[in-house]
């Protein structure tokens, strides 16, 4: 079974590193922006050993939005991601919450919002607090991570699997 999955968030973010890390364990070796919609496998047992997740890499750019909703249709479940050094990111973030629960919302549809580049300790803009209190207030799981030291990474993917077959 594949079990499609999507990550959204502003360009910048770490997306596709967070992603990187999950599947193989290293950061991406680019630095370029992702540019076009892509998926990787990662063999997973979710609910059988031939179980495969199906993570779908999203550009950060407003003008592929309309290219991302395509996808959202299959999807079981996204991570939202902004760079809790960015408050513009974290306004983005809560922008694509109110766009999925729109479209998603007689589905159950599992959000795990995701501060990424919890390892730079200086220049935060958006604090843990603030962050927390509104995924309670909109049911959303909540993490923050690092892709560089692999903080939460797999925590992240796995929050979201989990709370999808708990409400399947």
């Amino acid at each position: 079974m594949e079990f499609p999955i999507v990550v959204l968030g502003s360009a910048s973010v770490g997306k596709t590193s967070l992603i990187s890390q999950y599947k193989w364990n290293n950061l991406p070796k680019y630095e370029d922006p992702t540019t076009e919609i892509t998926f990787w496998l990662k063999n997973k047992q979710i609910l059988s050993p031939k179980d495969k997740l199906k993570i779908w890499d999203t550009p950060g750019r407003r003008r592929f939005q309309h290219v991302v909703r395509n996808i959202l249709p299959e999807s079981r479940g996204a991570l939202v991601v902004y760079d809790i050094h960015d408050r513009d990111s974290y306004r983005d973030a809560r922008d694509w919450v109110a766009e999925l629960k729109a479209l998603k919302r007689s589905e159950k549809f599992i959000i795990v919002l995701v501060g990424n580049k919890s390892d730079i300790a200086e220049g935060r803009e958006v604090s843990t607090t603030e962050a927390k209190e509104y995924a309670k207030r909109h049911e959303l799981i909540f993490k923050e991570a690092s892709a560089v030291t692999k903080c939460n990474v797999e925590a992240c993917f796995n929050a979201l699997i989990q709370a999808s077959i708990d409400e399947n």
